[in-house]
């Protein structure tokens, strides 16, 4: 057996065992391409069988840009199963496929762009049962809230209306038909109303597309749309990006959410980066599902931004990145 498959098994136990809870005859599909490390999926499919799963492997050619649909087999076996493991570099989170997948009652891990060394030591190795009380506690704040105001050393100060939104509590614990998970990633989130994000983002750790941020990317939001992105190279990669997709709705606001993983590094890997505790991130064009947002545009572009300070009605959750919601 390959030496880093034995070294990414405890990895894949914590996934297939906390974090999926796979039991012995459940059909467990683990779909990857052509550009992931083929020994991921591999180890996932390794330790399910040893559960005493029927594993199965799918190989697809890799996707032009995330959320673009898999194939229709591969949608057809997704929707088959009893747990999916996407191992992907372009992820299906916010497809078709991903949901009629979950309607069915498939427990659904995405692993969008992990690497060997994330399975071998690190951010994969959180306790997201222990965590999940309280991505769940301020998942519930977020529901239960009416106005959001965020702001953050870098100069990030912004405000949204969340009145009757769901909080969006992604734990990493996807133990009943139809949950969806992103470990490493761990998060609390929500879709503001659409039309009334006002403010500054000032991105000074991570963008989709562009990578680890040098210089930060200064966004302006008003009435809920980007209207001006400024800074310097990475700016404008980030602007000729948005400009690329020819759709106007790319520049809607469409999540919030807050990092909760303490393991979690800042590395390219999105799921790292965006569940690391002590961020936050923003999400411009499509509104994630089940968030009752209703914008759908051509792709879901995660930007993430260090030590925020966020109050909901006035109380703050959390402070320069430290949850202090009791």
């Amino acid at each position: 057996m390959d030496f880093k498959i034995i070294q990414m098994i405890n990895g894949a136990k914590i996934l297939v065992e906390n974090c999926a809870n796979v039991k012995p005859g459940e059909a467990v599909l683990v779909i990857t391409d052509t550009a992931m490390p083929f020994s991921i999926t591999e180890a996932l499919a390794l330790v399910a069988q040893a559960r005493g799963a029927e594993s199965e492997i799918m190989i697809i050619k890799q996707r032009d840009y995330h959320n673009q649909e898999p194939p229709k087999p591969a949608a057809e076996a997704m929707k088959a199963a009893d747990v999916v493991f996407e191992v992907s570099s372009k992820g299906f989170y916010h497809t078709e496929a991903r949901r009629e997948a979950n309607r069915a009652g498939a427990r659904y891990i995405t692993l969008c762009e992990i690497t060997e060394d994330l399975m071998i030591a690190g951010a994969v190795e959180a306790d997201y049962v222990q965590i999940k009380p309280t991505v769940d506690k301020l998942a519930n704040k977020l529901a239960m809230g009416n106005s959001l105001k965020v702001t953050a050393p870098g100069g990030t100060s912004f405000t949204a209306d969340i009145t009757g939104r769901p909080g969006r509590a992604l734990s990493g614990v996807v133990h009943n038909p139809g949950d969806f998970g992103a470990p490493p990633d761990i998060e609390a989130s929500v879709s503001p109303i659409e039309g009334t994000a006002n403010g500054v983002l000032v991105v000074d750790a991570y963008a989709i597309d562009v990578g680890l941020i040098s210089e930060p990317i200064k966004i302006t939001f008003k009435d809920g749309m980007a209207i001006k992105v400024e800074g310097g190279a990475e700016a404008k990669k980030f602007r000729d990006r948005l400009a690329s997709a020819k759709d106007p709705l790319i520049y809607n606001f469409g999540e919030f959410g807050i990092g909760l993983n303490p393991k979690c590094g800042m590395t390219a890997c999105l799921l790292d980066t965006e569940g690391k505790a002590g961020t936050s991130h923003v999400a411009l064009g499509s509104s994630p599902p089940g968030s009752g947002g209703k914008v759908r545009a051509t792709a879901h572009i995660d930007l993430v931004f260090w030590k925020p300070t966020i109050e909901i009605d006035g109380d703050i959750v959390l402070r320069d990145g430290e949850v202090v919601l009791k």
